[in-house]
């Protein structure tokens, strides 16, 4: 539910004009921390241009898709090749967890956006030894912090590991100019956005999942999942990983530097992510990066047969990808759902919905009523009911073996949901 929360945040900026502490109801999210404001501002322009609605949703996030793709094509052509590019966006987007997970409105995909672009101002900078590609490392180093804060860092530290193998003198220089340009970007935050606040929340909000216990497996569920599923190009990674300890001067530059990143993404998210599979995207372009240069290579004496007909899959499936449905909706047969698609035909001029947390968790339901619903909703207590006022506009929704004041509220029967629909006594009905 992360893409529908960070759309329905995006949802309530429009709606509060708030655009540096993101609220989501008093029973949800009185005050939003967990992650930084890039993505949810990313969202919630596109809303404001296009309308709230489930396509423009997901434009945001298709617009990184294919931003990275690009960024793909062109880290791949820095061997030398298009032809190396165009194979590594066919990896890419032959890896079905990465298309599942970067097309939906989670961090991962924008994060994966600025890792990447990120990675090709450093390796320009290196080669040029020019200092606009090391503000531009920088800018993009800033953007990667305020989407998902330290995840951000696995850029530089990747990078400057990749570039000690290769013997780089330059690489003090660039982090010097960078520094400042990413100091800029976050320094900006500070000053407009509230960021030293969201700092002073933050810790408090992901602790849990850092610090709380988990088991192994839950640590190791999303790799146990990548293992399963990263095929035919799982055993080509370890084959160029294998080659690089074998012999770690012959890699190329831009190829060391891919293999450093997937290698440290995969490290930190693997112990960080739990079961949140989603987390890997950033692994699936830098893998991709990897591999790509070894394929170009086995397949170049038909490379000039099958450019055109490698361009013209790259396009198609960049294009698709662009345009795979954002899953806002919850599945039809959800009993919340199946209330929620007839309660408009039966009742009118409802201003706020009550959802009982039995339902669901507090958060999901809020989430799902808000995104199908033209009204606002709250999560509410049953049995705190008794001991409050229903107001004008009211309507409540309730699992089946719960039972509000019966002098307070009518049930009014659903016949497409097991769920039960209340409206109050004292005031005008509703439904009908």
């Amino acid at each position: 539910m992360d893409g529908m929360t960070n759309s329905i945040l995006a949802k309530h900026i429009l709606s509060t004009g708030d655009w540096k502490v993101f609220h989501y109801t008093p029973s949800g999210y009185p005050d939003y921390y967990p992650h930084p404001p890039f993505s949810i501002w990313a969202e919630a322009v596109m809303f404001k241009f296009f309308g709230i609605s489930d396509f423009s949703a997901r434009l945001s996030p298709a617009l990184f898709g294919l931003g990275t793709l690009a960024g793909v094509v062109y880290w791949g052509a820095l061997g030398g090749s298009l032809w190396e590019g165009l194979i590594a966006a066919l990896i890419l987007l032959t890896s079905t967890r990465y298309i599942k997970y970067a097309a939906d409105a989670f961090l991962e995909g924008p994060l994966t956006f600025w890792l990447v672009w990120g990675g090709v101002a450093f390796l320009k900078a290196q080669h040029s030894r020019k200092a606009l590609f090391s503000i531009g490392f920088g800018i993009c180093l800033g953007f990667a912090f305020l989407t998902k804060t330290v995840f951000a860092f696995s850029l530089p530290a990747a990078l400057v590991i990749s570039s000690l193998f290769g013997g780089f003198l330059s690489i003090f220089a660039t982090l010097g100019i960078s520094s400042l340009s990413a100091s800029a970007v976050i320094g900006t935050w500070f000053v407009w956005g509230d960021g030293i606040q969201f700092l002073q929340h933050h810790w408090m909000d992901i602790r849990d999942r850092v610090t709380g216990t988990f088991g192994w497996l839950q640590h190791l569920d999303p790799t146990v999942s990548l293992l399963k599923t990263y095929w035919p190009w799982l055993p080509l990674l370890i084959y160029v990983a294998f080659r690089w300890i074998r012999r770690p001067q012959c890699m190329e530059a831009h190829t060391r530097a891919a293999l450093f990143l997937a290698g440290t993404i995969f490290i930190a998210f693997t112990t960080t992510g739990f079961y949140f599979e989603h987390y890997f995207v950033p692994f699936y372009p830098m893998a991709a990066l990897a591999i790509a240069p070894f394929l170009a290579r086995w397949l170049a004496p038909y490379s000039g047969k099958v450019l055109k007909i490698t361009q013209s899959v790259a396009i198609t499936l960049a294009v698709g990808f662009a345009v795979f449905p954002f899953r806002t909706h919850s599945r039809h047969t959800e009993p919340l759902t199946e209330a929620l698609e007839e309660i408009p035909h039966i009742c009118l001029g409802e201003k706020e919905i009550l959802v009982s947390d039995k339902l669901m968790e507090k958060w999901m339901a809020l989430a799902v009523v808000l995104w199908k619903m033209p009204v606002e909703a709250t999560s509410t207590v049953v049995t705190d009911l008794d001991h409050q006022n229903s107001q004008p506009g009211q309507l409540l929704l309730a699992a089946a073996h719960e039972n509000p004041n019966p002098s307070q509220w009518t049930r009014f029967p659903l016949h497409m949901s097991a769920l039960s629909l209340y409206q109050p006594k004292n005031f005008t009905p509703l439904c009908r």
